[in-house]
């Protein structure tokens, strides 16, 4: 079935517009169309996954609403909104200081554990833990989450396990991040145009950053399922984030695969 932007539910509709602002169209659009080009050869597996037909349809169709919107093109209004480098800076930062800090929350359990009288601090350890797996594209909720761990490391029956074991340093690294999410949250540019055309193309934009995060996701359940590490490769999503790396290419069938450098 066909995505409708004007029957979305409310909170779903925000959630993408607010996804949305944080990229560019012209980023997006290249993400899409890459995602599109991997699942002509991997539609199958993805759709093992739980990312079927419909999903690669709709997905189809934001990319030609933007092609549509005339992203494709350069417009007599300029350049569109590109995506912020501070941006993504800011979110490669406070992912990197969220993994530290919940490495070392997750290190104190067992000592707490060892020490009688922490049953609520474990409690509010393990909920923060829970609560600061993923982020998705938001900043807002990745400084929000680098605040919980930082809090939880601050908790009194914590500070003194993690003082020589990374704390400090993990606390201030979160604190640092948060504040450089916020500012590059606020600083996102805008796009010409009335209100109205801004908020669908972030619409738009939100919905296929969804939605290739999702064929992602598959990837990557297929590429562990299958073993095949360049399954997952190829829904990596570069044109939004960067290219951290080479891609591997997957061999043609019936090749031996190569052994892995040493």
């Amino acid at each position: 079935m066909a995505v409708d932007l004007n029957t979305l539910p409310a909170g779903t509709r925000q959630k993408y517009i607010k996804t949305g602002r944080n990229f560019g169209s012209k980023d997006t659009l290249k993400q899409g169309r890459v995602t599109l080009k991997e699942l002509e050869r991997y539609e199958a597996e993805l759709g093992a996954q739980g990312f079927d037909a419909g999903d690669k349809d709709d997905l189809k169709q934001a990319c030609d609403m933007l092609v549509e919107a005339g992203v494709d093109r350069e417009s007599a209004q300029g350049e569109r909104k590109t995506t912020s480098k501070s941006y993504l800076d800011a979110m490669s930062e406070g992912k990197k200081a969220r993994g530290t800090g919940r490495s070392v929350l997750q290190g104190t359990v067992r000592r707490l554990e060892q020490r009688p009288g922490n049953e609520e601090t474990i409690r509010q350890v393990n909920t923060t833990l829970n609560q600061t797996q993923r982020s998705g594209a938001d900043a807002d909720t990745l400084a929000n989450q680098c605040d919980q761990i930082g809090a939880a490391l601050s908790l009194p029956a914590v500070a003194p396990v993690v003082a020589e074991r990374g704390g400090p340093a993990a606390v201030a690294a979160l604190s640092g991040a948060a504040a450089k999410l916020r500012a590059a949250a606020a600083q996102r540019p805008g796009r010409p145009g009335t209100p109205e055309e801004t908020e669908r193309l972030d619409l738009i934009d939100g919905l296929i950053v969804e939605l290739t995060r999702d064929a992602r996701r598959a990837a990557r359940a297929a590429a562990n399922e299958l073993s095949r590490p360049a399954l997952a490769s190829a829904f990596e999503l570069n044109a939004l984030y960067g290219k951290p790396g080479a891609a591997v290419e997957e061999p043609p069938p019936g090749t031996a695969t190569p052994p892995a450098p040493t």
